[in-house]
């Protein structure tokens, strides 16, 4: 049985694809190029409706510029009050900062991906014992003589 180089694989791969979540800013200057999510204010959604579409709530994207007065976001996507999500493509946006509720970052979560790791080898080896995979290559219990 094969269970701890494909849990070690399966481990490998829940690390890669990771699980992120969003939390307060570490720093008072964010990162260039930093995922980041922007809570706007009502004021703030109405205001940049011309750019973002009418009722935003939030704005996901990668930080470009960062002055005094405005955040400049590569948007990734919008969310409605609603809870409607519409993806972009990257298109710049600047967000002024007083129009923003609050400001977040994309920062790894051990936690989620430590659970995923664990689902992950759980379902591997639960899928090896029963035989679904890398189960005995003994076909109908004909085996070949030679």
């Amino acid at each position: 049985m094969r269970v701890l180089p494909v849990a070690v694989i399966a481990v490998f791969a829940a690390m890669l694809s990771g699980c992120y979540t969003y939390g307060p800013l570490q720093s008072t200057a964010p990162e260039l190029g930093k995922p980041m999510r922007v809570t706007l204010t009502l004021t703030g959604g109405d205001s940049l409706a011309r750019w973002l579409g009418p009722n935003v709530a939030t704005v996901d994207g990668r930080l470009i510029q960062n002055t005094a007065t405005a955040y400049e976001i590569g948007v990734t996507s919008v969310v409605m009050h609603s809870g409607m999500e519409q993806y972009w493509k990257g298109e710049t946006v600047t967000l002024p900062k007083p129009l923003i509720a609050s400001v977040q970052e994309r920062t790894f979560s051990w936690g989620k991906t430590g659970l995923l790791a664990g689902i992950v080898i759980v379902t591997v080896a639960a899928l090896q014992q029963s035989g679904a995979i890398g189960g005995s290559q003994n076909h109908g219990g004909v085996t070949n003589p030679n």
